[in-house]
């Protein structure tokens, strides 16, 4: 298809329904892109070709043999890859980009999965992501780096760079991920795309994981339309019997959100970090200038903006209450490929980065955890009845502190050791705040600078609000 790039994943589903095209020769122009591609790129670190040729070939057959009183799905038929972390999908391999765990292949599909085979996509390979998504970055020593496809020296961000990498290379119109800190989004903003983080327990990550990370972790997908987006929640949410958590309940339908003016709404602009958030303060001007330019772009929408003062935010000692929590999210992924593959971790199977968190991590002890949960579900307390008190429909600020970095930029560096840690603090800081509380946010990729890197901005909602984000981010 010589203008496969033309059309998002409903744009081609559409094509399979009108039988334009057929499933199997769309599978082979992916396949065809990612061999031609992925060389230069590094997005695709394990090919599911053979199984995803099965799955299109009997997709195919299913849809002639129903005849006409066949309606296949609004993204029947698509390929589509998968990130590799968290999401099982069976007899496939998967390694949490860990040196510790490769040559591991899942033994079930996770809920998630489930439903995604269930709507008729094609899974046709698992993306790249750092070592237990602890980087946010593409560049796990078991694979090495995914570049940038708007300029390869530079970083896709993490840890969703690798299926970032493929959406915006144009390999497929919509990738897997998840969001830990920051994952979906990150990337979204290094690499020009759209990504809805959604609210805690919206999509299931079971049957294997519940509590996991303490609730900070959500998956959903990268594309390059709202629609898109919208039409793979519909798909995905809905808890699973016995989830540890409940997100607000939805019956409509999210594509439908999309056709819905969103209304005059009153959204808070943040170019500040608010105190005890990071120790880094300072946002880079392209950054800034981004969220002043979406403002702006707001206000002649009709919308009210009004700058928020970053006191009405902050909360003391906030990253380190997030990092005894992450630390202790390390400790959870190593102690659990030990018990599952049954051997020992030891120091040389694992990123200096992942180790230095997973050791820090065993000097925290369970009282200090739980206090640390608990100043943070306070924080999230706060953040609730500002939105409530304030009548805030958005937050809007910068995705990331600073913009795109070079590859290598999160690899420990013995000149300069700690930098590693503020370029990752500078991409995370203004995107875990909706980790931590729950709340789902976008990334928008309304601009780039004068290097002609993507700059994202980030609209956060209250707690339930996916519907609104997608109403308004389509607009």
């Amino acid at each position: 298809m010589s203008d496969y790039t033309d059309y998002d994943g409903i744009g081609l589903a559409s094509l399979i329904s009108k039988k334009e095209i057929s499933i199997p020769e769309l599978l082979e122009s992916v396949i065809s892109r990612i061999e031609r591609l992925n060389p230069m790129l590094n997005a695709v670190v394990y090919e599911l070709f053979d199984q995803a040729r099965t799955t299109a070939a009997g997709l195919e057959k299913q849809m002639y043999e129903e005849g006409t009183d066949f309606e296949p799905g609004l993204l029947y038929g698509i390929p589509f890859l998968i990130k590799n972390l968290l999401a099982d999908c069976k007899d496939t391999p998967f390694s949490d980009g860990s040196r510790f765990v490769e040559g591991y292949l899942s033994p079930i599909d996770s809920e998630l999965m489930r439903r995604y085979k269930k709507a008729g996509l094609v899974i046709c390979g698992r993306t790249n992501a750092s070592e237990f998504g602890v980087q946010p970055a593409a560049e796990p020593a078991l694979f090495g780096p995914t570049h940038n496809p708007w300029n390869l020296e530079y970083s896709t961000g993490g840890s969703s760079g690798g299926a970032a990498a493929a959406v915006a290379a144009g390999i497929v119109p919509i990738a897997h991920g998840n969001d830990g800190g920051g994952s979906l989004r990150i990337p979204a903003s290094c690499c020009g795309l759209f990504s809805l983080k959604p609210n805690r327990a919206r999509i299931p990550l079971g049957p294997l994981f519940g509590d996991f990370a303490s609730g900070m972790v959500c998956e959903h997908v990268l594309t390059r339309s709202v629609r898109d987006s919208a039409a793979m929640l519909d798909i995905s949410h809905g808890t699973e019997a016995g989830d540890p958590y409940n997100a607000p309940y939805f019956s409509g339908s999210y594509l439908g959100a999309i056709n819905r003016p969103p209304g005059k709404l009153k959204i808070a602009l943040l170019t500040e970090v608010p105190g005890g958030w990071c120790e880094q303060k300072e946002i880079h001007p392209d950054c800034i200038n981004a969220a002043h330019e979406a403002a702006r772009l707001c206000e002649n929408m009709g919308h009210q903006v009004d700058i928020v003062k970053p006191d009405e935010l902050s909360w003391p000692g906030l990253a380190d209450l997030f990092l005894k929590r992450f630390c202790g999210f390390v400790v959870h992924c190593v102690n659990y490929w030990e018990r599952t593959l049954g051997k020992r971790a030891e120091e040389s199977e694992f990123e200096p980065a992942t180790w230095e968190l997973y050791q820090a991590g065993l000097k925290i002890s369970a009282g200090e955890y739980l206090s640390a949960m608990e100043g943070m579900q306070l924080f999230s307390r706060k953040i609730a009845r500002w939105y409530r008190d304030g009548k805030w429909d958005l937050l809007l600020s910068p995705t990331m502190m600073i913009p795109p970095v070079k590859t290598g930029a999160f690899s420990p560096n013995p000149d300069n050791p700690q930098q590693w840690i503020i370029n990752a603090v500078s991409f995370a800081a203004l995107t875990r705040i909706q980790n931590i509380t729950g709340q789902p946010a976008v990334s928008i990729p309304l601009f780039t600078n004068n290097a002609g890197l993507p700059i994202g901005v980030q609209f956060a909602g209250s707690a339930g609000s996916e519907d609104l984000l997608l109403g308004f981010s389509a607009r």
